[in-house]
């Protein structure tokens, strides 16, 4: 399968977190989002899986190493065009204008997730 285009988007009920970047994965993702009924999404509407390494242990400690990657090549762009809208609309900001789907889901990161 093939990376995803970023950001993501992990949609959790009517809840929205714009996972930025690889790196944003391991640091702020928990491997108990396997088990939940989460979806997520790239920046070009196709579903993700995350997945977990388990790297053994280093004293008492487990490692694990989680990744996204592309489930399906299905772009499902209405649907988190959509709830990206919802999202943006109940939370009172300006929901982005761009009709393409990548141009349109990198502006509501940007509104849901401001650079710091």
């Amino acid at each position: 399968m093939s990376a995803p285009q970023w950001p993501v988007f992990l949609l959790d009920g009517n809840d929205v977190v714009v996972v930025a970047e690889p790196s944003v994965v391991q640091r702020e993702l928990e491997p108990f989002l396997l088990d939940q009924p989460v979806e997520f999404y790239d920046a070009l509407g196709r579903p993700l899986r995350l997945t977990v390494e388990r790297e053994g242990r280093t004293l008492l400690v487990r490692r694990e190493r989680m990744h996204l990657e592309v489930a399906s090549d299905a772009v499902q762009g209405q649907r988190l065009r959509s709830a990206l809208t919802r999202y943006l609309q109940a939370s009172g900001r300006v929901v982005p204008e761009e009709s393409g789907l990548l141009a349109f889901t990198t502006a509501a990161a940007t509104l849901i997730r401001p650079s710091k």
